[in-house]
């Protein structure tokens, strides 16, 4: 992958990028490496209306989505074509862990698709343990 004439970000909606299909399927390494390149888009948006942080929080991937998240052009507040948020995505999934990292960035916006009949609670106990949930 040291050649610059490859496109490593090409896809025609037919095919996964690279960066997808090493996501979906685990290779961390790949994903890294990948990652480590300006001209890999890290929120292209694939065949299946998902971009590559939705698949790690709904898969409740954790190391990969703190992977991920190393990328200062990560798009948390719109990560498809529906404009799901990458809050909505773990709070609806139940993924706490990732919910919390979530929580704790100033650049995800827990306000974004909970829906008028929907709640997003959340909790801390004396023990400093912190509980979500939508209602």
């Amino acid at each position: 992958m040291s050649r610059e004439d490859v496109g490593l970000d090409a896809s025609d909606f037919r095919a996964p990028t690279p960066l997808f299909f090493a996501v979906l399927n685990g290779h961390e390494g790949g994903v890294r490496l990948l990652l480590s390149r300006y001209d890999v888009n890290s929120n292209s948006l694939e065949n299946s209306w998902e971009t590559p942080l939705s698949v790690v929080i709904t898969r409740d991937q954790v190391a990969m989505f703190n992977l991920l998240l190393g990328r200062r052009d990560m798009i948390l507040n719109h990560l498809s074509t529906v404009g799901s948020s990458a809050i909505y995505l773990a709070t609806g999934g139940g993924q706490e862990e990732i919910l919390g990292i979530l929580l704790a960035r100033e650049d995800a916006d827990p306000s974004l698709n909970i829906s008028h009949s929907l709640c997003l609670g959340i909790a801390t106990s004396d023990h400093g343990h912190s509980r979500y949930w939508i209602r």
